[in-house]
Order: structure tokens, then sequence, then C-alpha cells
């Protein structure tokens, strides 16, 4: 991180949650505010625990990449980032010297502060919040004043680079959330992942109760297309939700939980268990199984791969893998390429949010890393004139890239469109990056432009079937 971003974090970040916390009343000391962060499944974690405390009674809401919901309401956010920042510094002069006072008010207490919502849960009469939070949120002092009981941490790899500069740095952003806690607060570490050593230390070193869940902890683990069950303390736990990593989840979910619920109803309430909207979301089984998914680094893509690999029940079954990487980020992010080539047959790269770079670019590095591994650019589309075109008897094999350049949406729609038509009987097909997403960016001024991942696949799916 920057000197000038840490300037900013202090001098203009930290004032506005400050000013936050003291119009809303420090509205976390009257309420149980359970923290999740981490690389990948914090999402999934988050929407575990509310529903596991929802379930059984609990008045509880939650505020998520996904959603904001309580028992009462639920807003769908779609949010590029999960906890959304205030305006800038400079806006807040341009309202001031404009005299606009009641915008420059407004923005100064920003109506979408995690600080409001907390004191709306409170006012609902809520006891618990789950709270997803993030390495930016943390590290930018947007969650300053918020006290938490539990800090759950997923996994921390290796994401953000762009912002945090290395690891190591962070790693120290996510921990402070352990410093967040509240006196009697408890760290979840997940053992099994390289950053729990690092999180115990931290924990003991503020004096700070901590729990680390493992592998090792279960026993009798079964992983299908029906689901995940396990058995932990004596209890058995099954989930309808595929991504063998969902095991970790489950643990993290069932270690937040039993403070507060009996081991019985947390295994009773997780047989009904949706995963949130883009995580592992089955669209499709017959002919074809269609998942639409969110990884977008390739620790995600690597793991969900290999769990999307053991839903095959036959060796003819192909994968296609359908993705992009982001433009103005980790560029390390696009090794997702080499991870594909590896574990999927055939990959197609489309858009995801590649901002003011050229799509056909991003896709070029992409491909240009696999390429080292031995992957083929068979097909490359400047527009979707040139897909109309497009002679479907050239059959792909394995190790095939296939890239969609154009800088619109419609190149992820024809993507999309492509790998279901070239799909056979038995293929899984794996989209991932946008998930619940509602916009996708282009161009130099980064507009964000309307997009329903759902939507777009059910109109897929109506013409394959259509079509067959």
């Amino acid at each position: 991180m920057s000197i000038k971003q840490s300037f900013i974090n202090y001098f203009e970040h930290l004032p506005y949650s400050t000013i936050a916390n003291l119009r809303y009343g420090f509205p976390s000391k009257d309420l149980k505010v359970i923290g999740v962060t981490g690389t990948d499944g914090k999402t999934t974690v988050t929407s575990m625990i509310y529903h596991l405390l929802s379930q059984s009674g609990c008045k509880v809401g939650m505020i998520s990449t996904v959603s904001a919901k309580s028992m009462e309401s639920e807003v769908d956010t779609g949010f590029h980032v999960t906890t959304p920042a205030h305006a800038s510094f400079g806006e807040l002069m341009h309202y001031l010297l404009k005299f606009q006072f009641k915008s420059f008010f407004n923005e100064l207490v920003n109506p979408n502060t995690v600080h409001k919502t907390l004191r709306l849960f409170k006012d609902q009469g809520l006891e618990y919040v789950v709270l997803e939070t993030t390495s930016q949120a943390l590290d930018q002092f947007r969650l300053a004043g918020i006290r938490f009981d539990q800090a759950v941490f997923t996994n921390i790899g290796n994401d953000h680079l762009d912002y945090h500069g290395t690891y190591d740095n962070y790693l120290k952003a996510k921990a402070k959330l352990i410093k967040l806690l509240k006196k009697d607060g408890t760290a979840i570490i997940n053992g099994d992942d390289k950053s729990g050593e690092r999180l115990t230390e931290i924990s003991k070193k503020l004096k700070k109760k901590f729990f680390i869940y493992n592998e090792q902890l279960i026993q009798n683990y079964t992983y299908s297309r029906e689901g995940i069950k396990f058995e932990y303390n004596g209890e058995t736990y099954s989930a309808p939700v595929i991504g063998e990593y969902n095991l970790w989840n489950m643990l993290a979910a069932i270690v937040s939980t039993s403070q507060f619920l009996e081991p019985e109803d947390i295994s009773k309430s997780f047989l009904n268990f949706q995963p949130p909207e883009g995580r592992m979301q089955i669209m499709l089984t017959e002919p074809i199984f269609i998942i639409i998914d969110f990884a977008h680094t390739p620790g995600a893509l690597k793991e969900a791969l290999k769990s999307v690999q053991k839903l095959r029940t036959s060796p003819e079954q192909r994968i296609i893998s359908v993705f992009g990487c982001a433009g103005k980020r980790d560029k390390d992010r696009r090794d997702m390429g080499k991870v594909s080539m590896q574990l999927a047959d055939i990959t197609i790269l489309t858009a995801e949010d590649p901002r003011d770079e050229l799509l056909k670019d991003v896709n070029s590095d992409i491909f240009s890393r696999a390429e080292t591994l031995g992957a083929k650019l068979r097909f490359r589309f400047a527009n979707h004139e040139e897909l109309l075109k497009h002679d479907y008897s050239q059959a792909l094999t394995k190790g095939d890239f296939v890239a969609f350049d154009e800088d619109s949406p419609q190149s992820r729609i024809d993507a999309i469109n492509f790998a279901l038509r070239i799909s056979r009987k038995g293929d899984i097909v794996f989209i991932t990056g946008k998930g619940h997403e509602r916009s996708l960016s282009f161009g130099k001024s980064e507009k964000e432009l309307e997009w329903n991942e759902q939507r777009v696949v059910k109109e897929a799916i109506s013409i394959k079937l259509n079509n067959k």
C-alpha cells in the first residue's frame, strides 16, 4: 500500500466512519456482529451463518456482496465491492464550493454506509448481524467503530495485490478484523490454510480467543452431485451444495453458530440451505450440466474445477470452462488460463469487466500464459458477425481455447451461447467470474452496463434445448 493510500485512509476514510458512528449511535454495541472475511468463500459462509441462525428462530440480518437482508426485507446489491465506499474528498469539496449543503451533508453521512444499515437492523429488533468484510474495507477503516463478536476467516490467497502490494500487507489488512473484536470476541481460523498460523499468532498477541477448524475434525466425508455429507463432533451434517471447498465453508459456519445454537439444530437447518446466487449455482442437470460461479482468481478456479471434475460420471464427459479476467486488477489473476488448461477440456475466454483495457488484450494475456502449457487458440471472434459465420463442424479437442473479443456485453452472451452450442450430452459447462453481479464494465470511462448472468444462461439453455 502506498503512502498516498495510507494518508487517504487516515485523513479521509477514518473521519467518515467516525462521523457515521456518531450519527447512528455506534449500533454494533447492541448487536452480536459476526464478521466474515477471506479471499474465497466469504459470501457463502456469510449466507450459511445467516441461514442457520434464521432457521433456528434467531432475529438476524446480513450484509454481503449479494444482498443486504433481514427478516423483514432484502436488497439486491450486485456490488463490484463488498462494502461500498463513500464520496471522495474532492466530491465533497465540490458540493461545498457550490454551496450545495444538502448534498454535502448527505454524502458526509453516506446513506449506503454499513453503519446506517446496522442501525436499521437494531431498530428492527434484530439480535445478530452477519457482515461480509473485504481487505479494502478493513484497511480503509470503513468498519471503524464496529465491534465484532466473531472474526471468521475462510482463507487468504494471493489477491488484490494491485492495492496491497504484497501478500504480507494483504494478510495484515485481513487480520485487522481480529483487532475489531470485542473483549470476549473469538477469531475462527482455517487451520488448513497457509494463513492459519499467522492469524493464530496475531490472535495470541492481541490476547483474543480463537478456534481453529480443519479437515482433521471430520469423519465419513462424501461428495457427489447431491452435495456434501460428513460427521463432526458426533453429529452428521449434510448440505445440497457442490464444490468440495464448501466442506471448509460448512465447518466455519458450524463453528461460528455453535456458540449460539445446538448441533442438532444446525444439522437440520443445513438440509435446506441453498447457496447464494452465482455461487456454484446449478442451472441445468440434463442433458448437459451447467454451473454459474463467481470464481475469479486462479486459486478459486482451481478448487472449483477440481470439484467439477469429480461430478463427471464417465471419462467421455468434457468440462467446458467459460471465464475472463478483469482489467485494472492484479494481472496474476490471468494465470486462470493455466488453471483452465490443466483442469478443463475446452476454455472459452470472454469479458469480465475489462474496464479501460481492450478485451482482446486481456484475452491475449490469459492465453499467452496457458500457451506455455501447450494450449492452442483455435478460434477468435472480433464481434458477433464473425460468430454468425462460424463453421461448427470444426471440432474442438482438449487444450483448445476460443476467444471472444468484442468490447461489449455481447462478447459474454456469445461465449455462453457458443459453449452450450458445442456441448454434448453429459458435458459440464462451467461459467464463472460474474456470479451475482448486475453489471459489466467497459471502456475508458469504465461505464457499467446492465448484466444478468442467470437470465443470459437461461436464454442460452432455451436456444440449446429447442435446437437439439
